[in-house]
């Protein structure tokens, strides 16, 4: 899982070159939460990280919270300050992270999207960063990969570009997978992580 709370310097990789950029600190007072949202229907979920400079987290009963439905997501957003986007990629998620959400995001705040590209509107962003009412972002994915080397998100001071590289699994790995999967089907049953076409995911 990413340091969501870490304070500190950014890498950012570009083709050919790397850079670094002073990340702007965690607004004063206030907490970094790690953010993850499962399929749709389950909601979302909440739980506060302390940042590296050792500020003691709040009280269980008040370090994680449950999330769920539209009507849920405006104090969702309202109390996060580090978004973490993990949805899939489904029409009704196409564009999710534009700027009335990120306006609803705590000043200060940031997003991480490890999901896909298509969640993002990227200029909503730049725009955002800018206005200074978030402090960074760390991007996994885009529109258009490999991310072209003419693009603006390489070497913007607030931005942290990731290669989309989660794992590199064994060979030895994904066979012993092809073959638990066939033997699934052979049994009759259902192969996890089947794709729902009627789902998206």
């Amino acid at each position: 899982m990413p340091e969501a709370g870490r304070c500190g310097s950014a890498t950012m990789h570009g083709p050919a070159r790397r850079q670094h950029a002073a990340a702007p600190a965690a607004p004063s007072g206030s907490w970094a939460w790690a953010i993850w949202a499962a399929m749709l229907p389950n909601g979302c979920g909440r739980r506060a990280l302390p940042c590296a400079d050792g500020r003691v987290a709040p009280p269980p009963s008040k370090a994680s919270a449950h999330f769920a439905g539209p009507e849920a997501l405006e104090p969702f957003l309202n109390g996060t300050d580090i978004l973490v986007c993990l949805l899939p990629n489904t029409p009704s998620t196409r564009h999710i992270i534009d700027a009335g959400l990120l306006a609803r995001l705590r000043p200060g705040g940031g997003v991480v999207n490890v999901a896909r590209g298509d969640h993002l509107v990227v200029d909503d962003l730049i725009q955002a960063l800018e206005s200074g009412h978030l402090a960074g972002a760390v991007l996994d994915v885009f529109d258009h990969e490999p991310l072209p080397p003419s693009s603006p998100l390489w070497d913007h001071p607030r931005i942290t570009v990731t290669p989309h590289v989660a794992s590199e699994a064994p060979i030895a790995d994904r066979a012993r997978y092809i073959l638990d999967v066939i033997a699934q089907i052979a049994r009759g049953d259902r192969p996890a992580l089947t794709f729902d076409p009627t789902r998206g995911y």
